[in-house]
């Protein structure tokens, strides 16, 4: 599930960044932040959750999958894994 708003002409997208940001045009991305589960603190049984990977390495590919596309040039991502 997704929802998205606009205040002061930036549009904000909530949900899963692995189902939303490929849906976006190439570079159109300047700031991404995100909070996913943390690695290996849980096990949600849900066969496509993110922190279950094997390696911390494994994890942050998946976190990464399907971002760079969107990203822009000159853009930041922020990532909070701890």
């Amino acid at each position: 599930m997704s929802s998205s708003y606009t205040v002061g002409g930036v549009r904000i997208l909530i949900g899963d960044c692995r189902q939303i940001l490929p849906l976006l045009p190439a570079e159109s991305i300047q700031c991404c932040v995100t909070s996913p589960p943390y690695w290996g603190l849980r096990d949600y049984e849900h066969s496509d959750q993110l922190g279950d990977e094997e390696t911390p390495e494994e994890y942050v590919q998946n976190l990464s999958r399907g971002l760079s596309p969107s990203l822009a040039g000159a853009s930041a991502r922020w990532d909070t894994l701890a």
